[in-house]
This record gives structure tokens, sequence and C-alpha cells, in this order.
């Protein structure tokens, strides 16, 4: 898939539900918290995104997934940030990683 002729990367939180319960527990989720051996597969993080306007006001073009946002490649780093920025204002959880995809 592209945007604006440029192929694109999604920007994912990963495992934002869980790493929201263990940092209101004082504690740090340490791996995958969807890795369970070969019990069961990847479960989808299925939340609302941040707010997208500074992106959309810096001309960056994006695609918002459930909490995942395509954009083209070039603006990975931006968004990425913008997803931690806005992600630790609403909750105030600080150990949220993002994972980059394509």
């Amino acid at each position: 898939m592209t945007i604006d002729e440029e192929l694109i990367a999604e920007a994912d939180f990963a495992a934002m539900h869980i790493s929201i319960l263990y940092s209101r527990a004082g504690l740090m989720l340490d791996g995958d918290a969807y890795d369970v051996g070969d019990a069961g597969e990847e479960v989808p993080s299925d939340t609302g995104m941040p707010p997208l306007d500074n992106l959309l006001a810096a001309g960056v073009p994006v695609l918002p997934v459930h909490d995942a946002v395509l954009m083209p490649a070039q603006h990975y780093d931006v968004v990425e940030a913008e997803m931690i920025a806005a992600f630790e204002r609403r909750t105030r959880v600080t150990n949220v990683t993002v994972r980059r995809k394509g």
C-alpha cells in the first residue's frame, strides 16, 4: 500500500492495555505480553487513537486503524513520537512501546 506514491509504515502500540494495568500496579511489563508460547496467538488491541490534529496540521498524511497509524514511511519517527506523547498525556503511563511494521 502507498500514500502519495510512497510505501507506508505502521506505528502500532505494543500491549497498550496490559502496559496500563502494569503501570497502575506499579510494575514494569517485561517482554511481549501476548506471547503465550504455543498456546495462543497475538491478540490485536482495539482502543481509540490519540488525537492526530498535530500530525495533520504538520502536513503528515495519516490513516488511523484501531490503535495503529498508517503513514508514509518517511514520517514514522514523527508519528511514533506523537503517539507516545499523546498516550502518556491521556494515561500517565510512560512505558508504552510502539512497534514499527513495514
